[in-house]
């Protein structure tokens, strides 16, 4: 994550504050063992202040190499084999603001910009505004914003499980009940999702309006 405003390690030290997050730093001279840690328990790791040069010690972790090895999920890191756990994940951010990764890199982690524009900064500015003179506005607005993201993740997910299937299946598809049910039900899920994503976008267009409304009128009062 491109975090030069470290608008991301809020982020995730906000999400997975209930989940242990372990803390390092690539020049901290232990931190492959604080790794090891956490992909033997499940917990989730940060690595902060990464430059545009990553440690090949981490390979492994970034390509998720693992292997099945006497029924158990196993990855080696350096010269160790780590019992994997499932529920292990690493997020790494870099204060750069304009960093140039090698394309192996892009291949093998999803690059996020988390990097503040002045629109998005304007945004945050009027929702702290609004969260003091209307809370209940700026609680809507965000159980919006979560509400949409879901219904978007829903979507993806339907896609991948219709995929899966259609490549799963073998011999003609008019002749797999289970592949057809799972279809029609598919489309009423996606067709009741798009519809709630509508909804939900129009009424956080509404949403945007009230605060700017509300804003407006703080900023007249004071003038």
């Amino acid at each position: 994550m491109i975090d030069p405003q470290a608008q991301a390690i809020k982020w995730i030290k906000n999400m997975e504050s209930a989940n242990n997050l372990r803390l390092i730093d690539l020049q901290t001279h232990d931190y492959l063992r604080i790794v090891e840690e956490c992909i033997r328990s499940g917990r989730p790791c940060l690595c902060q202040n990464v430059k545009e040069d990553l440690d090949p010690s981490l390979d492994p972790v970034l390509t998720r190499a693992v292997k099945r090895i006497g029924g158990v999920d196993i990855l080696k890191l350096g010269d160790r084999e780590v019992e994997y756990n499932k529920d292990f994940r690493f997020y790494m951010t870099t204060k750069l603001p304009n960093p140039h990764y090698a394309p192996e890199i892009s291949s093998k982690a999803n690059i996020i910009n988390f990097a503040v524009k002045e629109q998005g900064l304007e945004s945050q500015l009027l929702g702290i505004v609004v969260r003091e003179e209307k809370p209940e506005l700026e609680a809507d607005k965000d159980k919006l914003v979560r509400g949409i993201a879901a219904g978007k993740k829903k979507l993806e997910e339907l896609e991948d499980q219709l995929l899966r299937l259609l490549n799963e299946t073998k011999g003609s598809l008019l002749e797999n009940d289970e592949l057809l049910s799972t279809l029609e039900i598919s489309k009423q899920t996606a067709k009741t999702v798009q519809e709630q994503l509508i909804t939900s976008e129009a009424t956080e267009k509404d949403i945007d309006a009230a605060r700017e409304v509300s804003f407006f009128q703080k900023d007249q009062k004071k003038t």
